[in-house]
């Protein structure tokens, strides 16, 4: 008799509360693509910050072209490769090399490799030539990665461009 009591107890609630609420201060600092805890940094003519201090990719001309005015784009048909185009730099304290790190090409019209060309001395820095849409790792802290992007056209294209999503994420995204 004293178990069924018990167990019937259990099933009416025991008096505690059944929703509890707690308003918190949260602060968040949003910074610009140069000081930020993933920074992107321009090391190339084909890569700069826009006005709200974000990175911009942009292969429309070729920088210090004196025949700018004839000069329309890429060739159809061709691949260029363009290395060091920009800098993924990761200061994440003690946890940077614990993170995984990937680029995802979006929406492009033509086809795009990227792959590590190198990184700052005596940073740590993945091994030269993966595949950055591959999740990797720097192995400590703070990590650079240069970013050498491959570009191939097919058949010409007015605006062929897309996005360019950095990832971060403790966990990888492949792991099965």
């Amino acid at each position: 008799m004293g178990s069924l009591a018990a167990g019937g107890a259990a099933a009416m609630g025991s008096g505690a509360f059944n929703t509890a609420e707690a308003t918190r201060t949260v602060n968040v600092e949003v910074a610009e693509d140069a000081s930020a805890w993933i920074s992107l940094n321009p090391l190339s003519d084909f890569a700069d910050y826009n006005d709200e201090g974000l990175l911009e990719l942009d292969f429309s001309e070729y920088p210090g072209n004196v025949w700018a005015s004839e000069s329309q784009g890429m060739n159809a048909n061709a691949v260029f490769t363009f290395e060091d185009v920009f800098e993924i730099w990761a200061d994440l304290g003690s946890s940077a090399g614990q993170y995984y790190f990937w680029v995802e090409a979006e929406g492009f019209d033509v086809d795009i490799e990227l792959t590590a060309g190198g990184g700052q001395s005596g940073q740590a820095v993945p091994t030269e030539g993966i595949d950055l849409t591959e999740p990797f790792q720097f192995g400590g802290q703070p990590g650079s990665v240069f970013v050498d992007m491959e570009i191939s056209t097919d058949e010409p294209i007015e605006e062929a461009g897309g996005t360019l999503i950095i990832h971060a994420s403790e966990s990888n995204p492949n792991a099965t």
